[in-house]
């Protein structure tokens, strides 16, 4: 059984002439996380992210709902720090044990 030649083509790279681009033409993959990171670094990622949408929110319903997240994750970092200061102090919280810290 022979393979028309366009669908090689495009099999092999694409096919321009033809108008068929190769599959990775414009495809770019979306980053990755780096699996090395630890959930306070992607939470502080995640603040920075939503507050640069927050300067460029215009509307003031979704603005107010942006913030509410931000002050949330806030909230996290700011409970796993005292976390930390208290595990320093000798105090081990059993949520500390369950994340594994």
């Amino acid at each position: 059984m022979s393979v028309p030649s366009e669908l090689m083509a495009l099999l092999q790279g694409g096919n321009a002439d033809a108008g068929y681009p190769a599959p990775d033409a414009g495809y770019a993959p979306p980053e990755t996380q780096d699996q090395g990171s630890s959930a306070e670094e992607l939470l502080s990622q995640g603040i920075e992210i939503l507050q640069a949408a927050l300067q460029a929110e215009p509307d003031p319903q979704d603005s107010q709902a942006i913030a509410e997240i931000v002050k949330q994750l806030y909230a996290i970092l700011g409970t796993r720090q005292k976390e930390s200061d208290e595990a320093l102090q000798g105090k081990m919280n059993p949520r500390m044990l369950r994340r594994g810290v």
